[in-house]
């Protein structure tokens, strides 16, 4: 579309979607020799002109921006409502001189959205401040690498949000977003990097949530004296950061941070997880559940000075090593979650694959949320997945095809890798070995049959389902101190080709409530030796 069409259409589309309150004005700015429509006011290419006339009333008034790159900076004071709108994110950019700190844009209590901010490399600079109930929607911050730290790509207070933006900060410097003070701070679908992707400050009352978001940095999402909920996103980290999530205590507040369906990774040296708390009489949380934590070192805890850490994980994979510092830290819960396993992601993304142990290995019924990171249904099969990714036979990660017979990889290159095998109802067990029997490893297999045994027994009957990766027989044995011997209270016994089998066990007697089991799987694929994966229980 033409710049002139954009610059027609826009007061038309805004004034549909944010129809003017009574009294309320239309302030249309905008470069070259287009004209605006009639019933708007005319501010040519003079933003803050038509910023500074929206000021003078408390109408809900609208500001329209054509195509084309406005220099600034510029500011919105007053708490009056007012929406900023572009006419679309690739075709406006407001940018200021390098010059001393200030923000590009101060909209204030303003709405903005549809457009770009372009930060200068000097010192001291904000791309897009907010506050009140601002809500900035579609909105793209950009900074190139610079010399100086702790520049800011937007910075919300009170209860501003952030939705569906795009924040390209330096990765070694700046802070992509940063919240602090009061009220409830949003970030939804968005994409952020910068040195900290999300960056907390002490609040007594202040929360944020950050939901089906996309955040590469060295220092993740870091909150100090605050509260957060962090769902469905995946959090990556670069080398020479220290970790993708923090919860860390300030001298006056505590900090208690929530994660769910949260996938992190990153490379050696790195941690999924940091509370630390070195503040007397002060407390730092994390409570993680759903999640996939691949960094190569879990989570660090350190309560020191009188201050406490801790963190408790449910139904959630941990792959890396686990540290715990000092006094005062703790390990205060884990149960229905693994360690130590590989996740089987699909070969350059962060989903998992049919095989991975992730899948409908989260906690059983509905979802908090109905959507995984993509925007897919979260409940797809028996359990939710962990991670940020729902896995859907229907909808899998695509797979890079095999190199074809004779095919060389450019010059400097390495070779492609060969794709892992994945279940699908199209290939059942993924790809054929040489003697046309499945090509799946023993760590596939153990990986299946620890997912298999997830579930915490119940005293009626554990109804099983496992998915048969080879053909192969899966024993499942539940034993119990009795006297001082070891009884066998049930055992039940499947064979199956490839594909889904269910079997269901019933206790016997000797298995009363508040006892201790022990329940043991072993599967005997055919032509191979056994395997076998044991967990312990308390019956309900």
């Amino acid at each position: 579309m033409s710049p002139r069409l954009l610059l027609l259409a826009l007061p038309l589309v805004v004034a549909a979607l944010h129809a003017p309150a009574a009294g309320a004005t239309i302030f249309c700015v905008h470069q070259g020799a287009t004209t605006c429509p009639a019933g708007t006011a005319d501010r040519d290419g003079d933003l803050q002109a038509a910023l500074d006339d929206a000021a003078k009333a408390s109408d809900a008034d609208i500001v329209t921006i054509g195509p084309g790159t406005y220099e600034g900076p510029f500011e919105y004071l007053p708490h009056y409502p007012l929406h900023i709108a572009g006419a679309d994110r690739d075709a406006v950019t407001l940018k200021a001189p390098a010059g001393p700190g200030d923000d590009v844009l101060n909209s204030g209590a303003a709405s903005v959205a549809h457009l770009t901010v372009q930060m200068p490399i000097a010192a001291s600079w904000t791309g897009i401040y907010a506050e009140g109930t601002a809500v900035l929607s579609d909105v793209a911050v950009h900074r190139p690498a610079g010399t100086s730290y702790g520049e800011v790509g937007v910075l919300l207070e009170g209860d501003a949000q952030l939705m569906n933006g795009e924040i390209t900060t330096d990765i070694d410097r700046d802070i992509a977003v940063k919240v602090s003070g009061e009220g409830t701070h949003d970030v939804k679908e968005s994409t952020l990097r910068g040195r900290f992707a999300v960056q907390g400050y002490p609040s007594v009352n202040g929360w944020t949530h950050v939901t089906r978001t996309r955040a590469k940095s060295q220092y993740g999402l870091a909150f100090w004296g605050t509260d957060a909920l962090v769902d469905n996103s995946l959090v990556e980290t670069v080398p020479g950061g220290s970790g993708a999530l923090r919860s860390s205590c300030a001298p006056a507040n505590d900090s208690s941070v929530a994660v769910d369906h949260v996938t992190t990774a990153g490379p050696t040296n790195g941690y999924s997880v940091t509370v630390d708390c070195d503040h007397a009489s002060r407390k730092a949380g994390m409570a993680i559940r759903n999640s996939i934590l691949d960094n190569e070192r879990a989570w660090h805890l350190q309560g020191d000075a009188g201050g406490a850490a801790a963190v408790d994980v449910t139904y959630s994979l941990i792959r890396g090593s686990q540290l715990t510092d000092l006094e005062g830290a703790s390990m205060s819960h884990m149960a229905h979650s693994f360690t130590d396993l590989d996740p089987r992601f699909a070969p350059g993304t962060f989903r998992p694959l049919g095989t991975s142990p992730a899948v409908d290995a989260g906690e059983p019924g509905p979802a908090g949320s109905l959507t995984d990171l993509r925007g897919a249904a979260r409940l797809v099969g028996s359990a939710q997945d962990m991670g940020a990714f729902e896995f859907d036979p229907a909808d899998p990660p695509p797979v890079p095809a095999p190199a074809e017979p004779g095919d060389t990889a450019p010059a400097g290159e390495p070779a492609p890798a060969p794709a892992p095998n994945d279940a699908s109802p199209e290939t059942p067990g993924g790809a054929i070995g040489a003697s046309g029997a499945p090509a799946v490893s023993d760590a596939d297999l153990l990986a299946e049959l620890r997912r298999t045994l997830a579930r915490r027994p119940r005293r009626r009957g554990t109804r099983y389902r496992h998915r048969f990766l080879v053909p192969a027989t899966l024993t499942i044995r539940w034993t119990t101190r009795r006297h001082g011997r070891r009884v066998v209270i049930a055992r039940r016994k499947l064979t199956h080709g490839v594909g889904d089998g269910v079997l269901k066990t019933k206790l016997r007697r000797a298995a009363r409530r508040g006892k201790r089991v022990r329940v043991t799987g072993v599967l005997a694929p055919a032509g191979r030796a056994k395997l076998s994966v044991t967990r312990r229980a308390r019956l309900r």
